[in-house]
């Protein structure tokens, strides 16, 4: 039995029950050396272990600020359960949040909308579908503003060649037509709920009301979405028609993430960085463009210096102003997730990294180029 005071994993003491759900419970812990606080999940039974670790396995090759990290799995002996150690967010989820600060400001929505883009860029960066996203699964820090993607119980894994995946599984209300239809889930799946979510940010309604899959299937082929600009007159017509956008009734006609982020209503957020922490301001955020490398990142500039981690195709890097030539490379100084030093193209000279905040560069580089 789970109580107050129980110590688990060695370090970390059960503050309180934070919710259950079907597969297990969540319990605020705190560490018991430094304070710092985190979510515990625990798997409710033996069966559950495996989906609590498939859960796990899939956060835990996600480095994005925009998606809720995993910092460790293991098998709990006082409960004979696989448990997952989680960042904490202490604002809750967005539709905790909605329900007692509607409306929001457009600013607000902006920043909101780009870093969510951004999480989700990332997921489907690491060949990762979500399938869930709804507004009880994005969760903000309250301090800094940050908003992130969490609760990855659904995801599910593609290799580099699959881009489908056919079971139904989700939230009714944020379900895509192509679902509805019994088609494949695609990463324009996770867009259109995106999509969903934003419309409520936007107008806490949903777009086509219906009270069970089969009605919201009829009424995707009897109504069209009210521009959330009709609903909300205070904001502007960019916003609402991007939010439509992501609406699209085709799949194949629905914008990808990329496209979204280089909009023009997002570049001046990409470009400030509202929600960035002070001890990262001034630093540039870039991401690992090149879809087959990894990256060493090393405690000095030197290819024979301690390696102390390593970056994959779509991690986020914070790294400074500073480039240390070294052994014939670039080395960019790294501040976040690890601290230490990588280099910043190959020996044949072609760049490993891009910036985030510039939206007309977002996009892949492919092993030929």
């Amino acid at each position: 039995m789970i109580t107050q005071g129980l110590i688990v994993g060695d370090h970390y003491s059960i503050v309180k029950l934070l919710g259950e759900g079907a597969f297990g419970c969540a319990f605020l812990v705190k560490h018991t050396k430094d304070g710092s606080e985190y979510v515990l999940k625990c798997a409710r039974t033996a069966r559950d272990d495996d989906l609590l670790l498939l859960e796990a396995q899939n956060m835990l090759i996600t480095t994005s600020d925009h998606v809720l990290r995993c910092f460790r799995v293991w098998n709990e002996p006082q409960l004979n359960r696989c448990c997952i150690l989680l960042e904490y967010c202490d604002g809750g989820d967005l539709e905790e949040y909605l329900s007692s600060h509607f409306p929001l400001p457009e600013t607000e929505l902006i920043s909101m909308f780009v870093q969510l883009l951004l999480g989700l860029d990332h997921i489907h960066l690491k060949h990762l579908m979500h399938r869930d996203i709804k507004l009880q699964n994005l969760m903000l820090q309250r301090n800094t503003g940050s908003v992130k993607i969490g609760d990855f119980g659904l995801s599910k894994s593609l290799s580099f060649t699959d881009e489908v995946s056919c079971t139904r599984l989700g939230t009714p209300m944020y379900f895509s037509p192509e679902v509805l239809k019994g088609l494949e889930y695609t990463r324009k799946t996770d867009v259109w709920s995106m999509g969903v979510a934003f419309y409520r940010l936007m107008t806490n309604e949903v777009p086509f009301p219906a009270s069970s899959a089969e009605e919201l299937h009829k009424s995707f082929h009897t109504k069209r979405a009210v521009h959330p600009c009709r609903v909300m007159v205070n904001y502007s017509e960019a916003l609402g028609d991007m939010v439509l956008q992501m609406l699209t009734k085709s799949r194949t006609k629905r914008p990808g993430v990329r496209e979204l982020l280089a909009l023009p209503i997002f570049t001046p957020v990409l470009t400030q960085w509202p929600w960035r922490p002070p001890c990262f301001k001034g630093t540039k955020c870039l991401f690992l463009c090149r879809p087959k490398a990894a990256v060493n990142i090393r405690s000095k500039p030197s290819l024979d210096a301690e390696r102390i981690g390593e970056v994959t195709y779509g991690d986020h890097i914070f790294v400074s102003d500073e480039q240390v030539n070294c052994e014939n490379f670039a080395w960019h100084r790294v501040i976040h997730p690890l601290n230490g030093y990588c280099i910043a193209a190959t020996a044949e000279g072609q760049y490993l990294f891009q910036g985030v905040n510039d939206p007309a560069r977002c996009h892949p580089i492919l092993p030929s180029s």
